[in-house]
């Protein structure tokens, strides 16, 4: 019997996407599929005021990965501009970044979206 490791990794940066990462050991011939993926969609909101810069972050709990992630706006506004929307690590915790500069003669709503898995 061989073994045979795999990891297959897809990360996109849209808003509530479903990005996986696979990983483990499966016997070839057996049919028996890699170890499971358990993830969770977090979250987190923040208020940017008229013409200023704001972030938001959605934190993956201790011993999570963020495999994906995204943001919203609560309303469509030309006069916002994101220039960070990645996976960091930040005190050692994974956490999705977005970051705008808010242009616009109004405050507006931003949340971050992480997809945040255990195997």
């Amino acid at each position: 019997m061989s073994v045979v490791k795999s990891r297959t990794t897809v990360l996109l940066g849209l808003t509530l996407v479903l990005a996986i990462t696979l990983g483990g050991v499966s016997v070839a011939g057996t049919g028996r599929a890699p170890n499971t993926l358990n993830a969770q969609i977090r979250m987190g909101m923040t208020i940017v005021p008229a013409h200023e810069v704001g972030e938001a972050d959605a934190r993956c709990l201790a011993g999570e990965v963020a495999t994906g992630g995204g943001y919203q706006q609560a309303t469509i506004n030309p006069s916002v501009n994101v220039f960070v929307n990645e996976p960091i690590v930040r005190n050692g915790r994974w956490r999705w970044v977005v970051e705008v500069i808010n242009e616009s003669d109004v405050q507006i709503s931003l949340t971050a979206f992480a997809v945040c898995a255990t195997a």
